[in-house]
């Protein structure tokens, strides 16, 4: 069974990728105006499960519970830098 799906998946990849394209575009315009001023598109992505964002290296904390140090601390390891 797995070998009739590994084989099918690049089909299903090509017809698949013309509404991958399509939400990719949406998804990256949504990221342009802002997810704080989109509040059906973001309690939408909460509830599908694409927010919050946990400890991603890109995109910035979520919530200040993650921040562990107050941002005006001085870093100890400035002087190897």
């Amino acid at each position: 069974m797995r070998a009739v799906i590994r084989i099918f998946l690049p089909v299903i990849d090509v017809f698949l990728s013309p509404f991958v394209a399509a939400g990719a575009l949406l998804f990256f315009l949504i990221r342009k105006a802002g997810i704080r001023n989109m509040r059906l598109s973001r309690s939408i992505f909460m509830k599908v499960g694409v927010f919050p964002i946990i400890d991603h290296y890109y995109d910035p904390f979520f919530s200040k519970r993650q921040i562990r140090t107050p941002f005006g601390l001085t870093d100890p390891f400035r002087a190897l830098t």
